[in-house]
């Protein structure tokens, strides 16, 4: 009778330490999930303030394009002209496809994209000017470079705000990765306490029933 209690118990035992095991292995896997995430939205936030860059990189080389071409007259420098605007334009797709959860983002894309396709009307107006040999510096010189300056402000408004998102979500990834190296630790911890207890049950199960042999025996 003895015996039968105490296998019993040792059985109740490694139930409920393999219950726990499972739960902490869900945890674990909770986990790691959530790191995942964070720091998938942490990749996500540098890749839009990668193409915010895009945008202004690529103004900024067009414009290098028509000044140099209107002052040195090298047709070399035709390329950067529109690999500029390509740049922009493909800086500007990428973050509006990047940040369609975004309002605030896609509220200040949507009044930047008229000053930028203003914006490449200006510079394809200029370069035209210096192909036919006139210069593009004019009295409506003032005019872009105003309107430089707005799509430039606009951009780092946008970087600005994604910055702080970032910073958000870095401190959000680093509790996550805390949280699941601790989780694993306590799932391995559990994992050898469980391996532990069934051991000993083990040897205590093998001498309970040599102590019956015996006891039949005698």
């Amino acid at each position: 009778m003895q015996f039968r209690t105490v296998s019993g118990r040792s059985l109740v035992a490694v139930v409920i330490g393999a219950i726990a095991l499972v739960a902490s292995q869900a945890g674990i896997y909770q986990s790691t999930t959530e790191t995942e995430r964070a720091t998938r939205a942490v990749s996500h936030t540098y890749d839009v303030m990668q193409q915010l860059a895009s945008i202004e990189s690529g103004l900024a080389l067009a414009e290098a394009a028509v000044r140099g071409l209107a002052l040195a007259h090298d047709p070399r420098l035709q390329p950067g002209f529109d690999e500029g605007i390509e740049r922009a334009r493909r800086g500007f797709a990428n973050a509006q496809r990047l940040t369609r959860d975004d309002a605030a983002q896609q509220r200040d894309l949507a009044a930047l994209a008229p000053r930028l396709d203003e914006r490449y009307r200006q510079l394809a107006s200029g370069l035209a000017q210096v192909r036919r040999g006139e210069s593009p510096f004019d009295r409506t010189a003032g005019q872009r470079i105003v309107l430089s300056q707005q799509i430039r402000a606009a951009v780092a408004t946008m970087t600005q705000r994604e910055r702080q998102l970032l910073a958000t979500r870095l401190e959000h990834s680093r509790v996550e990765t805390r949280r699941a190296e601790q989780t694993a630790f306590a799932g391995a911890g559990l994992a050898f306490l469980v391996g532990c207890l069934v051991l000993w049950m083990s040897g205590r199960h093998t001498a309970q029933l040599r102590e019956a042999e015996e006891e039949l025996a005698g």
